[in-house]
């Protein structure tokens, strides 16, 4: 089966097209797939989110000739976010699923008109190869390693980190392998989030139409400085690996370089600082936290008493012809911040698809059939 990740003109696509030579999968975001099987049949599926969590399935079944076929499937989730039991209107049981430590299938029962392709960590398996795309890479549940190297070159303070192919540092039971990097976006003393949500969106709308996983990206108040901690923290300790992006405006900007420092003091790094016009009336530290790798300060002509003009270790740039409140809808900054919290993501999944040819005995970039 061919699976097809398509932006906004996947709807034309579907509609124009009316010969298929095989099997598809027609992919409109995460929300909405198209599966055009072998004889003209048609799936349609719609997925409905409560936050992060799947939690119904609206099908919809065309056949030629017929009137269509509709039903609702909910879904029920284990602690690792798998597909565990899957139930229709009625409450009836139409798959039930449990899984080995590493993912390989141990239940897998359902009936001949439904089976959920979206298993271990919810992730979609490939009915042919017997692999689950994580994003970046596929993954072997029947070996428990991933069938590409990890770009990330590890960190010599977490041994397990330096092994390319394995899966959750080898703790399957207790962590999952989350895609893509984390962003959190900080407002100012207004508290308005309309910008920072455009930021959101243009982000989603690149990772959509270059057919990149989605990056998940937070905004939190100025002054939430200890649930945006706990928020990345948690991302820490599923996945180490797993890149930061905080950018704050206004009294947001004080507030993110706060979070960093406090980051710091739990050994956690954050892969870019980005502050827009800065305030801090208490005119804290004006250096970048050593934890932080790269920091980017833009500040407008006609600054607040207290703004943050120049952080040491960062880059320090002057925007004009904006004003204090409307430069994070500066272009410049926009392109900057969005470009910076795609940069690492698109890296690592870039690196996952070149990372070929290697003589490791583990490296197995062909998917083969299983049996």
């Amino acid at each position: 089966m061919k699976k097809i990740l398509v932006g906004s003109v996947g709807l034309l696509i579907f509609f124009c097209s009316s010969v298929f030579a095989e099997s598809k999968t027609i992919y409109l975001g995460k929300d909405f797939e198209i599966e055009i099987q072998d004889d003209g049949t048609r799936i349609e599926r719609m997925h409905l989110f409560v936050g992060d969590t799947k939690v119904a399935t609206a099908e919809t079944t065309r056949r030629e000739g017929e009137e269509p076929i509709r039903r609702m499937i909910y879904h029920h989730e284990d602690h690792l976010t798998g597909a565990n039991v899957d139930t229709d209107e009625n409450g009836q049981v139409v798959q039930l699923s449990d899984y080995y430590p590493y993912g390989d299938s141990r239940i897998d029962e359902h009936g001949e008109d439904y089976h959920n392709d979206y298993q271990f960590t919810g992730k979609e398996r490939d009915e042919e190869t017997g692999l689950s795309y994580y994003g970046a890479r596929y993954y072997d549940s029947s070996m428990g390693r991933f069938i590409s190297r990890d770009p990330w070159e590890g960190d010599l303070r977490d041994p397990q980190s330096l092994n390319k192919y394995s899966y959750v540092k080898n703790n399957p039971l207790k962590y999952t392998d989350p895609s893509g990097e984390a962003a959190f976006l900080i407002t100012g003393l207004s508290g308005d989030s309309r910008d920072m949500k455009n930021i959101k969106q243009q982000v989603d709308n690149f990772t959509q139409a270059h057919k990149m996983n989605p990056i998940d990206i937070q905004i939190f108040k100025h002054y939430q400085d200890k649930k945006v901690i706990n928020e990345i923290s948690k991302v820490h300790e599923s996945d180490p690996t797993e890149p930061i992006v905080i950018a704050g405006h206004s009294m947001g900007g004080a507030s993110a370089i706060r979070i960093a420092e406090e980051l710091g003091r739990k050994d956690i790094a954050v892969d870019k600082l980005i502050q827009m016009d800065s305030v801090d009336f208490f005119q804290g530290p004006r250096m970048l936290p050593s934890n932080v790798r790269r920091g980017i300060n833009f500040y407008q002509r006609d600054n607040l008493p207290f703004g943050v003009k120049n952080i040491e270790g960062a880059f320090n740039m002057q925007i004009t012809n904006t004003k204090h409140t409307t430069i994070d809808q500066n272009p410049t900054v926009v392109n900057a911040i969005k470009g910076s919290i795609i940069e690492a993501h698109s890296k690592r999944q870039k690196n996952s698809k070149e990372e070929t040819g290697t003589t490791d005995r583990n490296d197995l970039n062909t998917p083969k059939k299983r049996k």
